[in-house]
């Protein structure tokens, strides 16, 4: 099977999903794979476009336990700038990423956070971030509300700053420049 490079532009309803860390390696992937297919097959007017890490550990079980399933589009990665343009049009996002749930959280997208804890509380606390523990049914049960209850949908999708505005840099500029002004 040949990656795509690009998602199908023909579908408006669309999931992100990404899923590269250590401890999500085997049975932790497995339970993501499962609880993905469970929710393709619910949804077939969903398209869920799963990119892939380059890392051969984490993409070699995804592909082989998701490739056959019709409305699951494995991905090669895209350069940030497109990805973040395709996160900011999908539904929601199921990612182990937390550089993902910073993002998600900035352009209020809905982020099911597939892991046991976070460092990035914040999205928890926040609103727009739920974590699924990696728990099959969770994963399921939330990611259905998400598609088929509009209300909730719309209550998760919370654009707040809590992890930064993204003027960080203009004001250290601000403070260096006042700090070492030169004559």
């Amino acid at each position: 099977m040949a990656l795509q490079n690009l998602p199908n532009p023909t579908h408006s309803k669309y999931v992100v999903i990404t899923m590269h860390r250590r401890e999500s390696f085997g049975n932790e992937q497995k339970v993501a794979c499962n609880a993905l297919k469970v929710l393709a097959v619910a949804h077939p007017q969903i398209q869920f476009q799963f990119y892939l890490h380059h890392n051969p550990i984490a993409r070699s079980p995804i592909i082989e336990t998701l490739q056959a399933v019709r409305n699951i589009e494995l991905l090669e990665p895209l350069v940030h700038q497109d990805f973040v343009k395709v996160m900011a049009g999908a539904l929601f996002i199921v990612t182990d990423s937390g550089g993902i749930q910073e993002e998600a959280a900035y352009i209020g997208k809905p982020v099911l956070v597939t892991r046991h804890k976070t460092e990035r509380m914040e999205g928890i606390t926040t609103g727009g971030a739920i974590l699924v523990d990696l728990d099959q049914s969770k994963l399921v049960d939330v990611a259905t509300k998400l598609l088929t209850d509009h209300q909730f949908l719309q209550r998760e999708s919370v654009r707040h700053t809590a992890f930064g505005d993204g003027f960080a840099a203009e004001r250290i500029t601000k403070v260096l420049a006042s700090h070492y002004a030169y004559s």
